[in-house]
């Protein structure tokens, strides 16, 4: 693909960081000037946290050399002229310093590493105009370029230094460099593989196996390089990719990836072991989304903004302290790093999602998203817009916005109907307009200083379905809001995943802020019919009871998918179920092995000729006395456990910090060497019985691998014996359904 290289921009003003290349391709959505915006509700007091923490990221990574630097010094540069603390600009100062004395020595890291300081210089420099910070870059990229790095793809097939690569071109106007490498490797038809492939496949799972938030950053930097070529070779792959991810890819609280990587068509794991959503990824999807958004102006790119945000952004910051999370798991327990110690890629995740509000489009003034605040925008020719929400947007879906040009004039204004509102409307002057869903809804007329749009939106109430990952179960979303069924809203729930809506063809939920504990960080509460199975006196029952759901961004022991009440697992519950699950290296399965289902299993390889274990743990001492493993799958290369020098142990942990101790022998499991399987069934239960009830947090099973790796299914722990297991049956527990008609 030929790429065309544009003349310099001339007349820039002396000492701004002005472009010396123009775009051939100009953007349709033009984001009000952060400096001219404020931003107040939820999404304002979570930035206001987000800023915090930021400060205390850069001021450690600075006094502790830390590698992400890069990206920090890129959040601080995109969300500085919002706030203009002090703090924080004296951070990023030492931050570039830092960076600045480190250079381009060394060249460690990939070429991810690399994206991210060389994002983190140029945006340092568009923020502050401070020239060391390109002379700075200039010398990153020639140093990379001199030196073969493989800019242009590699083995991973992907390109993520093209869009700092393209910024830089912009600022220099100089074709050598970094620039220069890349677009030559783009134009090259054995590489990138990402450009090949997807254009042949349309799937980023095909067209990379490497990092998602490599891939995504790639597909953002072909946006780059359209924008300043105007070529749309460059932008259709972009699309595409963003379509499959979308279409195939996309959890329901809007993160990407599992274990950092895409998987295949539907599979999105979402308990705690998959590491679901990294926070680098959603960085980069938010980045991808925010490019497509300015180049198009297509209303589907701001849902998708809105999606990850208001679910799977808010879920990685702790709601009262900001500090944050490196994944975002759909069942489980919140696991935030200390203060100033989360990961970097939420942080510009926070900072990217600051600048997608308010801009203008197409002539006239838009809103992609709700929150209340302000902003003006200019339109040219003396004419500036200055635009006012208020809403308690995302609990209800009322808004009111007044616009206040700064004279009286003609001009369309933008409204984004989102995608899961059934209904929305907006009068303006005496007339109603319906908006359709996932559409720009366009309303022009003259506008006068404090004219008024009442905007209606209703916050549709959505049963979602977990196929194929979590078939026969489902998940409840309002307007832009995936709800989770909270530990703290249901004190008379013992067992979540036991636990499911009831419903006749309507879901139907009630607001009940008084459900949470006091002093809960969100307000936010809702509850809906269900039944949910009881234990007590050694009897189980099924009851109906008021479930407690709230948003799942403020979320901290929960679950988002939970069984159709018809499809309700009931019979002796696991200590283990759901519990925080380990093992002793990796492996190229990465399903949950406590998650009562026989048909989802992991693997660990091989560890020199050592033992390996699989381990679940849970919060407090209970009465174990049988213990159940069930295997997960022979496949060509390993998947079992080789008995040539013992049968695999059951060792249990008495307290949090203790050691762990042998208890029994799985002296069922069959005979095998390294080199010969045994005749399994997927999902396979091997038991054991204790001779009497023992109190522990934890239980595990070690052995050896057979060839290359082992496979674990579900790793099960009971407080009293259960009989005979069937093997393959489907959860740990043996459990059989409840059907809903006849608890009615």
């Amino acid at each position: 693909m030929a790429v065309v290289w544009l003349a310099p921009v001339v007349g820039l003003l002396a000492g701004t960081p002005g472009p010396a290349v123009g775009d051939r391709a100009a953007d349709r959505f033009v984001a009000a000037p952060l400096e001219r915006q404020r931003i107040g509700g939820v999404l304002g007091e979570r930035l206001k946290l987000h800023v915090e923490e930021l400060i205390r990221q850069l001021e450690r990574g600075v006094r502790e050399g830390s590698g992400d630097l890069g990206t920090l010094l890129e959040a601080g540069a995109r969300i500085w002229p919002q706030y203009r603390d002090e703090r924080l600009k004296s951070a990023m100062d030492r931050a570039f310093g830092a960076m600045a004395a480190e250079g381009a020595a060394g060249q460690r890291g990939d070429a991810e590493h690399w994206r991210r300081q060389l994002s983190g210089l140029l945006s340092y420099y568009g923020a502050s105009g401070e020239a060391r910070a390109l002379t700075a870059a200039r010398r990153l990229a020639d140093a990379l370029s001199r030196n073969g790095h493989p800019a242009a793809g590699g083995e991973a097939g992907v390109a993520p230094l093209l869009e700092p690569a393209c910024v830089l071109f912009r600022y220099t106007g100089e074709r050598r460099q970094l620039t220069q490498s890349v677009t030559r490797g783009l134009e090259d038809p054995g590489a990138p593989r990402l450009l090949r492939s997807l254009a042949e496949t349309g799937s980023v799972y095909k067209a990379s196996r490497g990092r998602a938030e490599d891939t995504l950053n790639s597909l953002a930097g072909l946006v780059e390089l359209y924008r300043l070529t105007g070529a749309e070779g460059f932008l259709k792959p972009a699309v595409a990719g963003w379509e499959d991810i979308a279409r195939r890819r996309l959890y329901v609280t809007g993160g990407v990836s599992a274990g950092g990587r895409f998987l295949e068509d539907g599979v999105l794991p979402g308990e705690a072991s998959a590491a679901v959503g990294e926070a680098g990824a959603t960085a980069a999807w938010l980045r991808l989304n925010w490019q497509l958004l300015r180049s198009s102006g297509e209303a589907r790119y701001a849902d998708e903004i809105e999606r990850t945000v208001y679910n799977h952004l808010m879920g990685l910051q702790e709601a009262r302290s900001g500090a944050l999370a490196s994944y975002g798991p759909l069942a489980g327990r919140r696991r935030y790093a200390r203060p100033g110690e989360g990961p970097a890629g939420a942080s510009l995740a926070w900072s990217l999602a600051a600048g997608a509000l308010w801009g203008a489009m197409d002539g006239g003034v838009a809103v992609a998203l709700y929150a209340p605040g302000e902003a003006t925008i200019s339109l040219g020719e003396g004419l500036e817009v200055r635009l006012e929400m208020e809403t308690r947007f995302p609990q209800e879906g009322r808004a009111v916005l007044t616009v206040h040009p700064t004279r009286e004039a003609r001009f369309p204004l933008y409204l984004r109907a989102p995608w899961w509102a059934r209904s929305y409307t907006a009068r303006a002057g005496g007339a109603s307009a319906a908006g359709q869903a996932g559409r720009w809804l366009k309303l022009e007329r003259r506008w006068r200083p404090g004219d008024r749009v009442e905007i209606e939106m209703e916050m549709t109430v959505r049963v979602l379905r977990g196929d194929p990952s979590y078939p026969n179960q489902i998940g409840i979303q309002r307007g832009p809001q995936v709800l989770a069924l909270e530990r703290e809203a249901n004190p008379g729930v013992r067992y979540l995943h036991r636990a499911a809506p009831v419903w006749a063809g309507e879901l139907r939920l009630t607001e009940t802020p008084g459900r949470l504990p006091r002093g809960w960080p969100g307000s936010q509460a809702y509850t809906t019919e269900g039944m949910a199975v009881s234990q007590a006196g050694g009897k189980q029952s099924v009851v109906r009871t008021r479930l407690g759901l709230i948003p799942f961004g403020e979320a901290r022991e929960y679950r988002v998918w939970m069984p159709m009440a018809e499809r309700l697992p009931v019979g002796p519950v696991a200590v283990t179920a759901f519990g925080e699950e380990s093992w002793s290296e990796g492996g190229g399965e990465g399903g949950s092995i406590c998650d009562e289902r026989a048909d989802t299993y992991r693997t660990v390889r091989r560890n020199g000729s050592g033992e390996h274990w699989y381990a679940v743990e849970w919060g407090r001492p209970e009465l174990i006395q049988q213990v159940v493993y069930r295997h997960g799958k022979v496949l060509p290369g390993g998947g079992w456990f080789d008995t040539s020098r013992g049968k695999p142990k059951i060792q249990i942990k008495r307290e949090a910090e203790g050691p762990w101790e042998t208890v029994a022998v799985l002296d069922s499991y069959p005979e095998a060497t390294s080199a010969r399987a045994p005749a399994l069934e997927d999902g396979q239960a091997f038991e054991v019985r204790l001779a009497a009830p023992v109190r522990a947090v934890g239980v595990r099973v070690v052995g050896r691998a057979g060839q290359g790796f082992s496979s674990c299914a579900e790793l099960a722990a009971y407080a009293a014996p259960l009989g005979s297991v069937r093997a393959g049956s489907g959860g740990a527990s043996g459990a059989k359904t409840q059907l809903a008609r006849s608890q009615r």
